[in-house]
């Protein structure tokens, strides 16, 4: 017994998985910096646009949604109370949490201008953030806990359809 096997997954399944996680760590972060980065630009802010560091962000939104998206899709295609559907939920937990991270730059904002310069350090918060996307970790975990019988149960049960016929 593979758990790991395709034929236990449900392709519908993680591709709607695949497709919110799409939604929350790839497009509504890609249009809220073009839009921030396009109002920066007409407002003359290029400077301040450069110093956010608005590009980067953006590439670093790609760079850690993408494996987000496939690490989804694989924890919706199998089903609750397999080994399989824990280790891509925790794995995609944890990509999550290095998303906040890095897009947030660990929590510091640096601006300087020509007389003056302002550092807005948010590390504190941004750690509460991420311990609220680890806690999802353990509902994988929780999940796993009560769905193992059931799911072990349908395995036994279609093994001896199998063999009878």
């Amino acid at each position: 017994m593979n758990e790991f096997s395709f034929e236990h997954g449900n392709i519908g399944k993680g591709i709607v998985s695949a497709v919110v996680a799409g939604v929350k760590y790839l497009f509504v972060p890609l249009l809220l910096l073009i839009g921030i980065s396009t109002v920066l630009l007409q407002a003359g802010g290029q400077e301040v646009a450069e110093q956010v560091r608005v590009q980067e962000i953006m590439d670093l939104v790609v760079m850690f949604g993408i494996p987000i998206v496939i690490l989804s899709f694989f924890r919706g295609f199998y089903p609750r109370g397999t080994l399989s559907r824990f280790g891509f939920g925790v794995a995609a937990v944890a990509a999550v949490c290095l998303w906040i991270w890095f897009v947030t730059n660990g929590g510091t904002l640096t601006l300087e201008f020509e007389q003056f310069g302002a550092t807005l350090t948010f590390t504190g918060l941004l750690l509460l953030f991420i311990l609220a996307a680890a806690l999802k970790g353990v509902l994988y975990l929780a999940e796993l806990l009560s769905y193992r019988k059931e799911w072990l149960g349908s395995q036994e049960s279609s093994s001896k359809t199998t063999a009878d016929h």
